[in-house]
């Protein structure tokens, strides 16, 4: 018996550590039940949830409705360089070139309100600002119409902006009060 004894403390000696090293791993994380705490472990995207900064809400697009001061604005598109508006002797040429903006404006408010030159400009990407040429639309039937717009009117068209060659608008701007209201801005 001795012998038996003997292989039973080698065998028991050796599967020991095993079984040691098994339960350690299991205590350790390797498999886990949420009985043993009584609460779910936490999940791994906690820690990356905390590290990782708010993302800055987008500015509007092309195609987007935008308020302002009792009116809905709205980039429609933006059209190539041109050098001249309307044809022939009806026409206005250009300083530079006229840079074409189809926007869509809807009075929202319960009066007339001015839609005056300086409500819609452009600004490139070195930040200069480039204000409605008001000239330009009296020359192409199709411009949005500056002055008095009654409420729930909606106007499509184009904006003109007479700005240097080779200038690329990189946003358009609208202020809807007549003395300064709120700006939205647009990217384009």
């Amino acid at each position: 018996m001795h012998i038996a004894s003997s292989t039973i403390r080698r065998s028991l000696a050796a599967t020991i550590p095993i079984v040691v090293a098994s339960l350690a791993l299991v205590g350790c994380g390797g498999a886990s039940s949420s009985s043993d705490t009584g609460a779910p472990a936490p999940a791994a995207t906690d820690q990356a949830t905390e590290t990782t900064a708010p993302a800055e809400a987008a500015q509007p697009g092309v195609g987007e409705v935008v308020s302002s001061d009792g009116w809905d604005f709205t980039v429609v598109s933006v059209g190539a360089a041109q050098e001249a508006v309307g044809s022939g002797a009806l026409s206005s040429p250009a300083q530079g070139v006229y840079v074409p903006v189809t926007v869509t404006i809807v009075n929202t408010s319960n009066e007339a309100q001015f839609l005056g030159s300086d409500a819609v400009t452009i600004v490139d990407a070195n930040g200069a600002e480039y204000s409605a040429d008001s000239v330009a639309s009296v020359y192409d039937q199709s411009a949005i119409p500056l002055g008095d717009v009654n409420p729930g009117i909606t106007l499509t068209g184009p904006v003109y902006f007479d700005v240097p060659d080779g200038t690329v608008p990189t946003s358009v701007t609208f202020t809807g009060g007549l003395f300064g209201g709120q700006t939205v801005t647009v990217t384009l």
